[in-house]
Protein backbone atom coordinates (compact mmCIF):
# COMPACT_ATOMS: atom_id res chain seq x y z
CA UNK A 1 0.00 0.00 0.00
CA UNK A 2 1.56 3.31 -1.06
CA UNK A 3 1.49 6.44 1.05
CA UNK A 4 -1.36 8.16 -0.84
CA UNK A 5 -3.56 5.10 -0.52
CA UNK A 6 -2.75 4.80 3.19
CA UNK A 7 -3.54 8.42 3.86
CA UNK A 8 -6.81 8.20 1.91
CA UNK A 9 -7.78 5.11 3.93
CA UNK A 10 -6.88 6.88 7.18
CA UNK A 11 -8.97 9.91 6.26
CA UNK A 12 -11.87 7.61 5.32
CA UNK A 13 -11.67 5.91 8.72
CA UNK A 14 -11.47 9.29 10.47
CA UNK A 15 -14.55 10.52 8.59
CA UNK A 16 -16.53 7.35 9.32
CA UNK A 17 -15.60 7.68 12.98
CA UNK A 18 -16.61 11.35 12.92
CA UNK A 19 -20.06 10.50 11.51
CA UNK A 20 -20.59 7.86 14.19
CA UNK A 21 -19.51 10.31 16.89
CA UNK A 22 -21.71 13.07 15.44
CA UNK A 23 -24.75 10.80 15.64
CA UNK A 24 -23.96 10.03 19.27
CA UNK A 25 -23.33 13.71 20.02
CA UNK A 26 -26.79 14.64 18.77
CA UNK A 27 -28.71 11.73 20.29
CA UNK A 28 -27.14 10.83 23.62
CA UNK A 29 -28.35 12.31 26.88
CA UNK A 30 -26.41 15.17 28.39
CA UNK A 31 -24.12 13.91 31.18
CA UNK A 32 -23.80 15.24 34.71
CA UNK A 33 -20.34 16.72 34.03
CA UNK A 34 -21.41 18.35 30.77
CA UNK A 35 -24.56 19.79 32.31
CA UNK A 36 -22.70 21.04 35.38
CA UNK A 37 -20.13 22.76 33.16
CA UNK A 38 -22.91 24.41 31.17
CA UNK A 39 -24.84 25.52 34.24
CA UNK A 40 -21.85 26.90 36.15
CA UNK A 41 -19.52 28.24 33.44
CA UNK A 42 -21.39 28.63 30.15
CA UNK A 43 -25.00 29.62 30.86
CA UNK A 44 -24.11 33.14 31.98
CA UNK A 45 -21.70 35.73 30.67
CA UNK A 46 -18.11 35.21 29.60
CA UNK A 47 -16.89 36.19 33.04
CA UNK A 48 -18.21 32.93 34.51
CA UNK A 49 -15.43 31.01 32.76
CA UNK A 50 -12.88 33.07 34.65
CA UNK A 51 -14.52 33.01 38.07
CA UNK A 52 -13.57 30.69 40.91
CA UNK A 53 -11.43 27.87 39.54
CA UNK A 54 -12.84 24.36 39.42
CA UNK A 55 -11.28 21.23 37.95
CA UNK A 56 -14.50 20.71 36.00
CA UNK A 57 -13.81 23.90 34.01
CA UNK A 58 -11.55 22.97 31.11
CA UNK A 59 -10.89 26.55 30.13
CA UNK A 60 -10.04 26.34 26.43
CA UNK A 61 -12.89 23.88 25.88
CA UNK A 62 -15.30 26.15 27.74
CA UNK A 63 -14.34 29.05 25.46
CA UNK A 64 -14.82 26.98 22.29
CA UNK A 65 -18.11 25.49 23.53
CA UNK A 66 -19.49 28.93 24.33
CA UNK A 67 -18.58 30.16 20.85
CA UNK A 68 -20.23 27.07 19.37
CA UNK A 69 -23.47 27.63 21.30
CA UNK A 70 -23.55 31.32 20.42
CA UNK A 71 -23.32 30.31 16.76
CA UNK A 72 -25.62 27.27 16.68
CA UNK A 73 -27.84 27.75 19.72
CA UNK A 74 -28.10 25.61 22.84
CA UNK A 75 -28.09 21.88 22.15
CA UNK A 76 -26.13 18.78 23.03
CA UNK A 77 -24.56 18.83 19.58
CA UNK A 78 -23.43 22.45 19.81
CA UNK A 79 -21.99 21.89 23.28
CA UNK A 80 -20.06 18.86 22.00
CA UNK A 81 -18.97 20.22 18.63
CA UNK A 82 -15.40 21.16 19.68
CA UNK A 83 -14.84 17.57 20.83
CA UNK A 84 -16.15 16.21 17.53
CA UNK A 85 -13.76 18.35 15.52
CA UNK A 86 -10.89 17.53 17.86
CA UNK A 87 -11.65 13.80 17.60
CA UNK A 88 -11.28 13.93 13.82
CA UNK A 89 -7.88 15.64 14.07
CA UNK A 90 -6.82 13.34 16.91
CA UNK A 91 -7.24 10.35 14.60
CA UNK A 92 -5.40 12.05 11.75
CA UNK A 93 -2.62 13.05 14.14
CA UNK A 94 -2.25 9.47 15.37
CA UNK A 95 -1.94 8.28 11.76
CA UNK A 96 0.66 10.91 10.83
CA UNK A 97 2.68 10.20 13.96
CA UNK A 98 2.61 6.45 13.31
CA UNK A 99 3.58 7.06 9.70
CA UNK A 100 6.88 8.71 10.64
CA UNK A 101 7.62 6.50 13.66
CA UNK A 102 6.62 3.02 12.43
CA UNK A 103 7.90 1.54 9.18
CA UNK A 104 5.79 -1.63 9.19
CA UNK A 105 2.35 -0.96 7.62
CA UNK A 106 0.85 -3.89 9.53
CA UNK A 107 1.98 -2.59 12.94
CA UNK A 108 1.00 0.94 11.98
CA UNK A 109 -2.54 -0.01 11.03
CA UNK A 110 -3.19 -2.32 13.97
CA UNK A 111 -2.17 0.49 16.36
CA UNK A 112 -4.14 3.06 14.36
CA UNK A 113 -7.37 1.04 14.32
CA UNK A 114 -7.08 0.08 18.00
CA UNK A 115 -6.56 3.70 19.12
CA UNK A 116 -9.36 4.92 16.86
CA UNK A 117 -11.79 2.47 18.50
CA UNK A 118 -10.61 2.71 22.11
CA UNK A 119 -13.83 3.19 24.15
CA UNK A 120 -12.76 6.26 26.14
CA UNK A 121 -11.01 7.90 23.20
CA UNK A 122 -14.29 7.51 21.32
CA UNK A 123 -16.32 8.87 24.23
CA UNK A 124 -14.09 11.91 24.59
CA UNK A 125 -14.28 12.59 20.88
CA UNK A 126 -17.94 13.34 21.68
CA UNK A 127 -18.43 14.46 25.28
CA UNK A 128 -18.20 18.17 26.02
CA UNK A 129 -15.04 17.87 28.07
CA UNK A 130 -11.49 19.05 27.42
CA UNK A 131 -9.78 15.65 27.35
CA UNK A 132 -10.28 14.87 23.66
CA UNK A 133 -9.13 18.23 22.39
CA UNK A 134 -6.14 18.15 24.77
CA UNK A 135 -5.11 14.74 23.43
CA UNK A 136 -5.42 15.98 19.84
CA UNK A 137 -3.06 18.86 20.59
CA UNK A 138 -0.69 16.49 22.41
CA UNK A 139 -0.49 14.07 19.47
CA UNK A 140 0.28 16.83 17.02
CA UNK A 141 2.83 18.31 19.43
CA UNK A 142 4.66 14.96 19.51
CA UNK A 143 4.47 14.78 15.73
CA UNK A 144 6.12 18.17 15.31
CA UNK A 145 8.70 17.38 18.02
CA UNK A 146 9.71 14.27 16.06
CA UNK A 147 10.00 16.43 12.95
CA UNK A 148 12.06 19.00 14.93
CA UNK A 149 9.39 21.66 14.51
CA UNK A 150 9.89 22.85 18.05
CA UNK A 151 8.03 26.16 17.90
CA UNK A 152 4.88 24.44 16.62
CA UNK A 153 5.32 21.61 19.12
CA UNK A 154 5.58 23.99 22.07
CA UNK A 155 2.59 26.03 20.93
CA UNK A 156 0.48 22.89 20.73
CA UNK A 157 1.60 21.87 24.21
CA UNK A 158 0.35 25.22 25.50
CA UNK A 159 -3.03 24.60 23.87
CA UNK A 160 -3.17 21.05 25.26
CA UNK A 161 -2.59 22.24 28.84
CA UNK A 162 -5.13 25.04 28.32
CA UNK A 163 -7.71 22.44 27.31
CA UNK A 164 -6.98 20.29 30.35
CA UNK A 165 -4.45 20.87 33.11
CA UNK A 166 -3.63 17.15 33.40
CA UNK A 167 -1.65 17.59 30.18
CA UNK A 168 1.13 19.22 32.19
CA UNK A 169 2.47 15.70 32.90
CA UNK A 170 2.79 14.46 29.30
CA UNK A 171 3.97 17.95 28.30
CA UNK A 172 6.84 17.59 30.77
CA UNK A 173 7.49 14.17 29.25
CA UNK A 174 7.66 15.54 25.70
CA UNK A 175 10.00 18.35 26.75
CA UNK A 176 12.25 15.90 28.58
CA UNK A 177 12.21 13.50 25.62
CA UNK A 178 13.39 16.23 23.25
CA UNK A 179 16.15 17.18 25.70
CA UNK A 180 17.35 13.57 25.92
CA UNK A 181 16.83 12.39 22.34
CA UNK A 182 17.55 15.32 20.01
CA UNK A 183 20.68 14.25 18.08
CA UNK A 184 22.48 17.60 18.47
CA UNK A 185 24.95 18.98 21.05
CA UNK A 186 23.57 19.61 24.55
CA UNK A 187 23.70 23.38 24.21
CA UNK A 188 21.46 23.23 21.15
CA UNK A 189 19.12 20.76 22.84
CA UNK A 190 18.60 23.19 25.72
CA UNK A 191 17.90 25.97 23.25
CA UNK A 192 15.36 23.80 21.40
CA UNK A 193 13.54 22.99 24.65
CA UNK A 194 13.48 26.70 25.48
CA UNK A 195 11.92 27.32 22.05
CA UNK A 196 9.16 24.89 23.07
CA UNK A 197 8.66 26.19 26.60
CA UNK A 198 8.30 29.87 25.65
CA UNK A 199 5.18 29.58 23.45
CA UNK A 200 3.71 26.86 25.69
CA UNK A 201 3.84 29.15 28.72
CA UNK A 202 2.68 32.21 26.81
CA UNK A 203 -0.35 30.48 25.30
CA UNK A 204 -1.34 28.79 28.54
CA UNK A 205 -1.21 31.94 30.64
CA UNK A 206 -2.94 34.02 27.95
CA UNK A 207 -5.88 31.59 27.90
CA UNK A 208 -6.05 30.38 31.49
CA UNK A 209 -4.62 33.04 33.81
CA UNK A 210 -8.01 34.53 34.60
CA UNK A 211 -9.28 31.13 35.77
CA UNK A 212 -6.28 29.48 37.42
CA UNK A 213 -5.20 32.55 39.40
CA UNK A 214 -7.81 31.60 42.02
CA UNK A 215 -6.92 27.88 42.07
CA UNK A 216 -6.22 26.18 45.40
CA UNK A 217 -4.91 22.70 46.19
CA UNK A 218 -8.41 21.51 47.11
CA UNK A 219 -9.66 22.37 43.60
CA UNK A 220 -7.66 19.47 42.14
CA UNK A 221 -9.90 16.80 43.60
CA UNK A 222 -10.12 14.27 40.76
CA UNK A 223 -7.83 11.28 41.08
CA UNK A 224 -6.76 8.20 43.01
CA UNK A 225 -4.39 7.58 45.90
CA UNK A 226 -2.23 4.82 44.43
CA UNK A 227 -0.69 3.96 41.06
CA UNK A 228 -2.17 0.45 41.32
CA UNK A 229 -5.70 1.88 41.46
CA UNK A 230 -4.88 4.20 38.57
CA UNK A 231 -3.57 1.43 36.33
CA UNK A 232 -6.49 -0.86 37.20
CA UNK A 233 -8.97 1.91 36.37
CA UNK A 234 -7.38 2.65 33.01
CA UNK A 235 -7.39 -1.02 32.05
CA UNK A 236 -10.95 -1.56 33.23
CA UNK A 237 -12.31 1.38 31.23
CA UNK A 238 -10.40 0.08 28.21
CA UNK A 239 -11.38 -3.58 28.32
CA UNK A 240 -14.60 -3.68 30.34
CA UNK A 241 -16.09 -0.43 29.05
CA UNK A 242 -19.51 -1.83 28.22
CA UNK A 243 -19.85 -3.82 31.45
CA UNK A 244 -20.65 -6.85 29.34
CA UNK A 245 -18.78 -9.68 27.68
CA UNK A 246 -16.88 -8.75 24.53
CA UNK A 247 -14.48 -10.78 22.40
CA UNK A 248 -12.62 -12.21 25.39
CA UNK A 249 -15.16 -11.42 28.07
CA UNK A 250 -14.83 -8.63 30.58
CA UNK A 251 -12.99 -9.22 33.87
CA UNK A 252 -10.86 -12.07 32.50
CA UNK A 253 -9.37 -9.79 29.84
CA UNK A 254 -8.71 -7.05 32.38
CA UNK A 255 -6.87 -9.34 34.79
CA UNK A 256 -4.85 -10.95 32.01
CA UNK A 257 -3.73 -7.59 30.71
CA UNK A 258 -3.06 -6.00 34.11
CA UNK A 259 -1.05 -8.79 35.72
CA UNK A 260 0.61 -10.52 32.75
CA UNK A 261 0.56 -8.66 29.46
CA UNK A 262 1.16 -5.10 30.75
CA UNK A 263 4.33 -5.95 32.75
CA UNK A 264 5.71 -8.00 29.84
CA UNK A 265 4.99 -5.22 27.33
CA UNK A 266 6.55 -2.60 29.60
CA UNK A 267 9.79 -4.60 29.76
CA UNK A 268 9.69 -5.17 26.00
CA UNK A 269 9.14 -1.48 25.17
CA UNK A 270 11.94 -0.41 27.53
CA UNK A 271 14.36 -2.96 26.09
CA UNK A 272 13.49 -2.06 22.50
CA UNK A 273 14.07 1.64 23.16
CA UNK A 274 17.40 0.99 24.89
CA UNK A 275 18.65 -1.22 22.05
CA UNK A 276 17.52 1.28 19.42
CA UNK A 277 19.35 4.15 21.14
CA UNK A 278 22.50 2.07 21.49
CA UNK A 279 22.49 1.11 17.81
CA UNK A 280 21.49 4.43 16.23
CA UNK A 281 21.54 7.57 18.36
CA UNK A 282 20.64 9.74 15.35
CA UNK A 283 17.22 8.07 15.10
CA UNK A 284 16.41 8.94 18.70
CA UNK A 285 13.46 11.26 18.09
CA UNK A 286 11.53 8.25 16.86
CA UNK A 287 11.38 7.24 20.52
CA UNK A 288 9.72 10.41 21.78
CA UNK A 289 6.45 8.61 22.73
CA UNK A 290 8.36 5.97 24.72
CA UNK A 291 10.55 8.41 26.63
CA UNK A 292 7.66 10.85 27.12
CA UNK A 293 5.64 8.02 28.71
CA UNK A 294 8.47 7.11 31.07
CA UNK A 295 9.12 10.72 32.07
CA UNK A 296 5.43 11.59 32.48
CA UNK A 297 5.04 8.56 34.76
CA UNK A 298 8.06 9.66 36.76
CA UNK A 299 6.71 13.20 37.14
CA UNK A 300 3.37 11.77 38.31
CA UNK A 301 5.10 9.78 41.05
CA UNK A 302 7.27 12.74 42.05
CA UNK A 303 4.30 15.13 42.16
CA UNK A 304 2.39 12.69 44.35
CA UNK A 305 5.33 12.33 46.71
CA UNK A 306 6.27 16.01 47.02
CA UNK A 307 2.98 17.83 46.38
CA UNK A 308 0.39 15.23 47.32
CA UNK A 309 -1.30 15.28 43.91
CA UNK A 310 -3.53 12.34 43.06
CA UNK A 311 -2.86 9.70 40.42
CA UNK A 312 -4.96 9.74 37.23
CA UNK A 313 -8.48 8.31 37.32
CA UNK A 314 -9.61 6.90 33.94
CA UNK A 315 -10.18 10.02 31.78
CA UNK A 316 -7.47 12.09 33.50
CA UNK A 317 -4.93 9.43 32.53
CA UNK A 318 -5.91 8.86 28.92
CA UNK A 319 -2.60 10.32 27.78
CA UNK A 320 -0.91 7.29 29.41
CA UNK A 321 -3.00 4.94 27.26
CA UNK A 322 -2.16 6.94 24.15
CA UNK A 323 1.59 7.11 24.85
CA UNK A 324 1.73 3.43 25.80
CA UNK A 325 0.03 2.36 22.57
CA UNK A 326 2.32 4.57 20.48
CA UNK A 327 5.34 3.26 22.37
CA UNK A 328 4.23 -0.32 21.76
CA UNK A 329 3.90 0.36 18.02
CA UNK A 330 7.43 1.80 17.86
CA UNK A 331 8.87 -1.11 19.86
CA UNK A 332 7.04 -3.73 17.79
CA UNK A 333 8.43 -2.13 14.64
CA UNK A 334 11.99 -2.14 16.01
CA UNK A 335 11.98 -5.91 16.71
CA UNK A 336 11.01 -7.73 13.47
CA UNK A 337 11.53 -11.16 15.07
CA UNK A 338 8.78 -10.48 17.60
CA UNK A 339 6.52 -8.62 15.19
CA UNK A 340 4.21 -11.59 14.58
CA UNK A 341 3.45 -12.03 18.27
CA UNK A 342 2.97 -8.32 18.72
CA UNK A 343 0.62 -8.13 15.75
CA UNK A 344 -1.45 -11.02 17.11
CA UNK A 345 -1.77 -9.26 20.45
CA UNK A 346 -2.60 -5.95 18.77
CA UNK A 347 -5.32 -7.57 16.67
CA UNK A 348 -6.88 -9.14 19.77
CA UNK A 349 -6.98 -5.76 21.52
CA UNK A 350 -8.43 -4.07 18.43
CA UNK A 351 -11.12 -6.77 18.13
CA UNK A 352 -11.91 -6.40 21.84
CA UNK A 353 -12.59 -2.71 21.20
CA UNK A 354 -14.69 -3.52 18.12
CA UNK A 355 -16.89 -5.90 20.11
CA UNK A 356 -17.35 -3.25 22.82
CA UNK A 357 -18.55 -0.66 20.33
CA UNK A 358 -21.79 1.01 21.40
CA UNK A 359 -23.71 4.18 20.67
CA UNK A 360 -26.17 4.71 23.49
CA UNK A 361 -24.21 6.01 26.47
CA UNK A 362 -20.87 7.22 27.78
CA UNK A 363 -18.78 4.64 29.62
CA UNK A 364 -18.15 6.87 32.63
CA UNK A 365 -21.68 8.30 32.86
CA UNK A 366 -23.84 5.31 32.06
CA UNK A 367 -26.11 6.14 35.02
CA UNK A 368 -27.31 9.26 33.21
CA UNK A 369 -27.96 7.65 29.85
CA UNK A 370 -31.78 7.87 30.13
CA UNK A 371 -32.16 11.35 31.60
CA UNK A 372 -33.15 12.70 28.18
CA UNK A 373 -36.01 10.17 28.09
CA UNK A 374 -37.11 11.32 31.54
CA UNK A 375 -37.06 14.98 30.49
CA UNK A 376 -39.04 14.24 27.32
CA UNK A 377 -41.66 12.29 29.26
CA UNK A 378 -42.13 15.10 31.78
CA UNK A 379 -42.26 17.70 29.02
CA UNK A 380 -45.17 15.82 27.44
CA UNK A 381 -47.19 15.31 30.60
CA UNK A 382 -46.77 18.93 31.70
CA UNK A 383 -47.41 20.52 28.29
CA UNK A 384 -50.79 22.07 29.25
CA UNK A 385 -49.79 23.46 32.60
CA UNK A 386 -49.36 27.18 33.29
CA UNK A 387 -45.95 28.78 32.85
CA UNK A 388 -43.69 28.20 35.84
CA UNK A 389 -46.26 26.08 37.64
CA UNK A 390 -44.55 22.69 37.41
CA UNK A 391 -42.06 21.98 40.18
CA UNK A 392 -39.59 19.12 39.75
CA UNK A 393 -37.45 17.61 42.49
CA UNK A 394 -34.34 15.65 41.57
CA UNK A 395 -31.54 13.70 43.15
CA UNK A 396 -28.34 15.76 43.05
CA UNK A 397 -27.00 13.58 40.22
CA UNK A 398 -29.77 14.58 37.78
CA UNK A 399 -30.35 18.23 38.74
CA UNK A 400 -27.95 19.88 36.28
CA UNK A 401 -29.10 17.67 33.39
CA UNK A 402 -32.78 18.36 34.00
CA UNK A 403 -32.11 22.10 34.23
CA UNK A 404 -30.15 21.86 30.97
CA UNK A 405 -33.16 20.35 29.22
CA UNK A 406 -35.49 22.94 30.72
CA UNK A 407 -33.38 25.63 29.05
CA UNK A 408 -32.55 23.56 25.96
CA UNK A 409 -36.23 23.07 25.06
CA UNK A 410 -37.43 26.30 26.67
CA UNK A 411 -40.00 24.45 28.76
CA UNK A 412 -41.92 27.43 30.10
CA UNK A 413 -44.13 25.25 32.29
CA UNK A 414 -41.21 24.14 34.50
CA UNK A 415 -39.94 26.29 37.33
CA UNK A 416 -36.11 26.42 37.50
CA UNK A 417 -34.77 23.12 38.81
CA UNK A 418 -32.41 23.67 41.71
CA UNK A 419 -30.21 21.30 43.66
CA UNK A 420 -31.33 20.09 47.07
CA UNK A 421 -29.39 17.93 49.48
CA UNK A 422 -30.91 15.85 50.89
CA UNK A 423 -33.35 15.02 48.11
CA UNK A 424 -36.86 16.39 48.59
CA UNK A 425 -39.66 13.79 48.45
CA UNK A 426 -42.67 16.00 49.12
CA UNK A 427 -44.04 19.32 47.86
CA UNK A 428 -43.26 18.83 44.16
CA UNK A 429 -45.22 17.77 41.11
CA UNK A 430 -42.64 15.39 39.64
CA UNK A 431 -39.56 13.56 40.88
CA UNK A 432 -36.47 12.46 38.95
CA UNK A 433 -34.52 10.24 41.30
CA UNK A 434 -31.41 8.06 41.28
CA UNK A 435 -30.63 5.29 43.76
CA UNK A 436 -32.91 6.73 46.42
CA UNK A 437 -34.35 4.61 49.23
CA UNK A 438 -37.45 2.83 47.80
CA UNK A 439 -39.15 3.04 51.17
CA UNK A 440 -38.83 6.84 51.21
CA UNK A 441 -40.37 6.97 47.75
CA UNK A 442 -43.25 4.76 48.86
CA UNK A 443 -43.81 6.62 52.12
CA UNK A 444 -43.96 9.93 50.26
CA UNK A 445 -46.77 8.59 48.06
CA UNK A 446 -44.82 9.10 44.83
CA UNK A 447 -46.48 7.35 41.90
CA UNK A 448 -43.83 5.73 39.67
CA UNK A 449 -44.17 6.72 36.00
CA UNK A 450 -41.20 4.66 34.90
CA UNK A 451 -38.12 3.04 36.37
CA UNK A 452 -34.82 1.92 34.84
CA UNK A 453 -33.10 -0.63 37.06
CA UNK A 454 -29.84 -0.55 35.12
CA UNK A 455 -29.21 3.13 35.78
CA UNK A 456 -31.16 3.50 39.03
CA UNK A 457 -33.43 6.12 37.43
CA UNK A 458 -36.92 6.58 38.89
CA UNK A 459 -39.40 9.11 37.49
CA UNK A 460 -42.52 9.73 39.54
CA UNK A 461 -45.27 12.20 40.23
CA UNK A 462 -47.05 13.52 43.26
CA UNK A 463 -50.05 11.36 44.14
CA UNK A 464 -52.61 13.16 46.29
CA UNK A 465 -53.13 11.49 49.65
CA UNK A 466 -56.78 10.78 48.87
CA UNK A 467 -55.79 8.72 45.82
CA UNK A 468 -53.04 6.67 47.44
CA UNK A 469 -53.59 2.93 47.79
Amino acid sequence: MNFRTERAAAIALALARLLFCAYRAAEQSITIDEAYTYERFLAGGWGAIYGKYDANNHVLYSILAKLSMQTLGLSEFALRLPSLIAGFFLVLGIFELLRIAVRSPAVRWVAFVALSLHPLLLDFSIAARGYGIALAFLVWSIYFAMRRGYLASGSLLGLAISANLTMVFPAAGVLGAVLLLDPVPWKERVRNVAVMVAPAQTIFWAICFGAVRSAEARDFYAGLKSPEESIAGLIETSFVATRRGALLGGESMRHLFQFAILPALSIFITAAAAVALFKNRKDGLRLVPVVALALASGVLVAAHGFLGTLYPADRTGLYLVLLFALGWAVAADLFPKLRGANLALGCIVALQFVTQLHGGYFTLWRDGSRIKDAALALQRVSARRAAGSVRISTSWYHQAAMEFYRQRWNVAQWAPIVRHEPTQFTGYDFYVLKDEDPQKIKDAGIRILFRDARTGLVVGMNWPAAMRP
